[in-house]
């Protein structure tokens, strides 16, 4: 699991360095991404579990990482992200 940590470091330095140079597009990217998995009609985990499938379809090893690793801090099951 050290690469998927190591990819979703990387990941978020990055986007550190988004905020250093572009800080309003930085913003409006963590008001958005936060809006979209705040707990509404569907919960947190829910929606990462979503995301996880979308980042599988799409064939986006990151973005899968990411969202599985989210998902498991949401409670999401071993079972529940397998039936992914």
């Amino acid at each position: 699991m050290e690469l998927s940590h190591d990819k979703i470091a990387a990941y978020k330095n990055e986007i550190l360095n988004l905020k250093h140079t572009m800080p309003k597009m930085a913003e409006a990217y963590h008001e958005f991404t936060g809006a979209c998995f705040r707990d509404g009609e569907l919960d947190e985990k829910t929606k990462q579990l979503i995301a996880l499938g979308i980042g599988l379809f799409a064939n986006n090893e990151l973005c899968t990482f990411y969202h599985m690793d989210e998902a498991r801090a949401k409670g999401a099951t071993d079972a529940e992200i397998m039936e992914q």
